[in-house]
Parts: structure tokens; C-alpha cells; sequence
């Protein structure tokens, strides 16, 4: 059995209900956005869209939806030491980040 090293796993507690393929892919695009990495608004936007495809179709409602996918990105900024505060706006990293999933989150909701 071969084992895929993949890169921000120490930062991810919450996304072994998710399937390889989306788990993959959530921790990368959350990963890089958490380290400051810029762009990647499309990975995001894919990855939050299947994370959420999947807890829907596992019956879990709509508004824990949001409450699983904020507090995977919380838990996982807080662990790479992305809750230090912004110099400009004075609120932890992960915060940005934070919003963003649950906005693209709401929006794959609402559809």
C-alpha cells in the first residue's frame, strides 16, 4: 500500500470524513492560503465546493455545514501559529481565510 506524503497534514485535524481526493485538496489550498501564499482563489473555491458537495450528501445540514468548514480552517491557522494578528486590520491571519471558505461555502449552499 503506498502512502501519499502530503505537505500540511500536521495542520489538519477535522477532514478525515472528507474523501482522499477532496482531503487533498482542501489541506493544500487551505495550507498555502494559511502560509501567506497568494492566488490560489480558484483551489479554494474547488475544494470548498466538494468538501461541501460531500458533507451534504452525507445528510449533514446546511448550517453545520458552515460551523465544520470555519472551524477546520480555524483549527488548522491556529496550529501553523497563523493566529498572530494582522498588523493592519489587528485580527488573526486565519481570519481572511476563514471568511473566504465560508463565503464560497454559502454560495455552493445556495445553489
Amino acid at each position: 500500500m503506498t502512502v501519499a506524503h502530503r505537505k500540511y497534514d500536521y495542520l489538519f485535524t477535522g477532514t478525515k470524513r472528507f474523501t482522499a481526493n477532496t482531503r487533498s485538496r482542501l489541506e493544500r489550498s487551505l495550507g498555502r492560503a494559511l502560509f501567506g501564499y497568494r492566488g490560489g482563489h480558484a483551489a479554494i473555491r474547488l475544494a470548498v465546493r466538494s468538501a461541501t458537495q460531500e458533507l451534504r450528501a452525507g445528510g449533514v445540514a446546511d448550517a453545520e455545514i458552515l460551523v465544520i468548514l470555519a472551524a477546520v480552517v480555524e483549527d488548522a491557522g491556529r496550529a501553523c501559529r497563523a493566529d498572530r494578528s494582522s498588523l493592519l486590520s489587528g485580527t488573526p491571519i486565519w481570519e481572511p481565510v476563514q471568511a473566504r471558505v465560508v463565503e464560497e461555502a454559502a454560495r455552493e449552499l445556495a445553489n
